[in-house]
């Protein structure tokens, strides 16, 4: 029952998906068996690993894990002294690479630090293996002195055959068919019309299919020939000594190679989970064993984010009964999925598509009965094939058991279905199993609005655009819309009151107070947006407040203090000068009488005080101008668009000022009282055509989102650069930096023009090429001023 379940929900359809983001076959068919873990602390270490491993996936980019067959099966073969061929040594090379760069690329860091400490390096292994193989079908000449000296061998060995049938070819062109060198069983042959075979002695290893054409090994050659293959037998031979020696190595550390192998394994598997979280943009549920499920704007993870449209779901706090109601298409089958499929998926150690703090429970069985069981084979109607389910999950369903029925009680009479739906209901919550099912049968909504413990949910319908919103409303009993659907799709009003005749009076009645209630429910949401958005207006405008009285503050405090400095300047430099004025006058006190100079003295001061005040006068008037200057109040009229200046914000005036200078504007949704010299007027469009280009952009660049990265990839060198060069001034005018500029790696040209363009680019303080991670040499970052 339960692997039925699994597939029901789809389940099956998420391991394959994950399936596509591992890197090595062994976890390809691992990710496809993946099934739920049985206990919450299973569950939480496998969340936790997959988080870390997430962690590491955006912090440091993808790991150096390359795609290798299963070494357990080389090691297997070294346990018994065999020997490993070119391509299975390289695996062996490729792994301990792999083990070599893992280190490295978690060195310093805290995530799943268990892993990657007890990967061992086999450096010298690893050089020995790469530098004696090049490639599956190449064994390098230095893999020793023999192999060096054997293929010297080979090659003058073949230059001398080649150099004695070349005066062959020159000497007998008449005799053969083609001036041409070939190969036949492993010797150098050319080929002699069959006319002519007794021209030119020598062994004939092949003919022709027409029989025209015999190729002959010319007798000059048979020794030599005899010689190259001996020599390519010795090649063989010592080919064979290094891989025997390079398999005993290996097999030394066998061990130490299938650990390496095992730990890559496990770190490629969480790998793989987290990108795939990573892609659906999922993250860590809480996990509890109480059968507590919350979920926080949850996606089905099978359809496109784009389309699918999140919900909000709770079940086993306050009830352990979900009953979800509305029409057709309109998202309940979907909601019972999602709640089925994010529960096995967190379970299994995968991230979920939801909000953080969403919670599923360790439930020991999922059972769902879904979808249209029809089973014409066994000559089962749907009613019996979702009954014959219904009693396997009777049977399996426990405390620790989710149960999810869609349309319930379906295929049969109505008034039985939804009895027998009830019924098998409440057998179910006798247990202690939680439920959700989906229905549209008006007793079981009311059996949910009469029993404590059941809730119900509806899925929400737009009537007058026949459109399901697909928003899951709980408290809330939804209504299948029959009516009204079939009357907006033609379907005669008389037919419709017809109809409505021949339903009950309590179905009538029932019926209306759930149309009642949504009605109610819609404008109560309406007000608490509405109210929303006024709060939110009103605490923008009490921070704006704020904020400007704070501004003015410090910039009638800067004023003052300016005043009082411009003042004491005045005074240091006018004392200066009485001091000047008394020592010239002292000079001319034996030229004068005591009176006169007395006199003298008196004037010069006079004059001096008078100077100083009259400055410090002007400077203290020009300090209060600035903060009191008015606003001509015969151009405050109604309409006249105005700015409050204490709290910046723009504002229509709605009466003229009275006496004192006060007056009423609207600002926004608010009325609000002011003085004249709290407002000014906003120069008319005609007056503000001063705003230069560079401030339009600055606008247009905070109007828009301007990514870290430009990618360039496939554009001419032209076009390219000039798209450079504009995104490096739109970054320097937003301050944006560091930045990317992805140019891939190719033949290298574009690479060099964007650096020649950077090198000359005032703005530009440094660049570099992407370090592993980030691109390496097909991605450049740049450091702006």
């Amino acid at each position: 029952m339960y692997q039925k379940s699994l597939r029901t929900l789809e389940f099956d359809k998420i391991c394959r998906q994950l399936r596509d983001h591992m890197v090595l076959p062994t976890n390809q068919k691992r990710a496809e068996e993946l099934l739920p873990f049985e206990n919450v602390e299973e569950i939480q270490h496998a969340l936790n690993e997959t988080e870390q491993a997430q962690s590491l996936l955006l912090k440091r980019g993808e790991p150096p894990i390359t795609k290798v067959d299963e070494i357990n099966i080389h090691i297997q073969r070294l346990t018994v002294s065999g020997i490993l061929s070119q391509k299975e040594l390289l695996d062996i090379a490729k792994l301990l690479k792999a083990a070599r760069l893992l280190r490295e690329y978690a060195k310093e860091e805290p995530f799943l630090v268990s892993y990657f400490t007890q990967l061992i390096p086999l450096r010298n292994l690893e050089t020995e293996i790469t530098s004696k193989i090049l490639s599956e079908d190449e064994v390098s000449d230095n893999a020793s002195i023999k192999l060096y000296s054997i293929r010297k061998k080979i090659k003058s060995t073949n230059d001398k055959i080649k150099e004695i049938l070349n005066s062959y070819l020159q000497k007998y062109t008449k005799y053969l068919q083609d001036p041409i060198i070939s190969m036949r069983s492993d010797r150098y042959v050319i080929p002699v019309k069959s006319e002519h075979k007794g021209e030119i002695p020598g062994i004939v290893h092949d003919s022709s299919a027409s029989g025209q054409t015999l190729f002959v090994e010319p007798m000059a050659v048979v020794e030599t020939n005899n010689a190259l293959t001996g020599l390519y037998k010795e090649e063989a031979a010592e080919i064979e000594r290094i891989l025997y020696d390079l398999s005993n190595m290996a097999a030394i550390s066998s061990h130490e190679i299938l650990s390496n192998y095992e730990i890559i394994c496990e770190l490629d598997f969480l790998f793989g989970k987290a990108r795939y979280g990573t892609q659906m943009k999922g993250i860590k549920p809480l996990v509890n064993k109480n059968g507590l499920v919350d979920l926080k704007k949850a996606r089905h993870p099978l359809i496109e984010k784009e389309k699918v449209v999140p919900i909000d779901i709770n079940l086993g706090k306050s009830f352990d009964t979900l009953i979800i109601t509305g029409p057709n298409t309109g998202g309940k089958t979907v909601a019972l999925k999602t709640v089925g499929l994010l529960c096995l998926m967190g379970m299994s150690g995968l991230l979920i598509p939801a909000f953080d703090k969403s919670e599923i429970a360790c439930f020991r069985y999922i059972c769902a009965d879904i979808g249209d069981e029809q089973s014409i084979s066994q000559s089962l109607s749907t009613f019996s094939s979702h009954m014959t389910n219904i009693v396997d999950i009777l049977e399996a369903a426990d405390p620790d058991s989710l149960v999810l029925f869609d349309e319930l009680g379906a295929g049969t009479d109505p008034v039985e279905g939804a009895s027998l739906a009830i019924a098998i209901i409440e057998h179910l919550r006798k247990r202690g199993t939680r439920v959700i099912a989906t229905t549209h049968y008006s007793e079981i909504k009311m059996y949910a609005m009469s029993t404590k413990g059941v809730k119900n949910a509806s899925c929400e319908f737009d009537v007058e655009t026949l459109r399901p919103t697909y928003k899951l409303l709980i408290g809330i009993p939804g209504k299948s819309n029959a009516f009204a659907i079939s009357y907006k799709l033609g379907l005669p009003q008389g037919i419709l009151d017809s109809a409505k005749e021949q339903l009950h009076e309590d179905t009538i009645r029932f019926e209306d107070v759930i149309a009642q209630v949504e009605k109610t429910r819609k404008e109560l949401q309406k007000e608490r947006e509405l109210a929303n958005k006024y709060q939110q207006e009103a605490e923008q405008l009490r921070r704006n407040l704020s904020a400007e009285e704070e501004k003015n503050r410090k910039k009638h405090q800067q004023i003052l203090e300016k005043a009082h400095e411009q003042a004491k300047n005045i005074l240091e430099e006018a004392k200066e000068q009485s001091d000047e004025i008394i020592r010239e006058l002292r000079k001319l006190r034996n030229e004068q009488s005591q009176k006169e100079f007395d006199r003298s003295i008196s004037k010069s001061r006079e004059k001096l005080n008078l100077g100083i005040k009259k400055e410090t006068k002007q400077l203290y008037d020009t300090a209060k101008k600035i903060r009191t200057q008015k606003v001509n109040p015969s151009k405050l009229l109604p309409g006249t668009a105005v700015r409050i200046l204490d709290i910046d914000k723009e504002a229509s005036v709605l009466s003229k000022p009275d006496s004192k200078g006060n007056l009423t504007v609207m600002a926004g949704i608010m009325k609000i009282n002011v003085n004249l010299d709290n407002v000014e007027i906003i120069p008319s469009l005609s007056d503000k055509k001063e705003i230069t280009y560079v401030s339009q952009k600055k606008q247009e660049l905070r109007n828009k989102t301007m990514k870290t990265e430009l990618d360039l990839r496939g554009q001419t060198v032209i076009d390219g650069v000039l798209e450079a060069e504009k995104y490096i001034d739109d970054a320097a005018m937003l301050h944006l930096s560091p930045v990317s500029i992805i140019h891939g790696k190719g033949t290298g040209a574009l690479r060099s023009a964007i650096h020649a363009m950077l090198k000359n680019n005032r703005q530009v303080k440094s660049f570099r090429l992407g370090t592993f991670g980030e691109g390496e040499t097909g991605v450049t970052i740049v450091e702006l001023k």
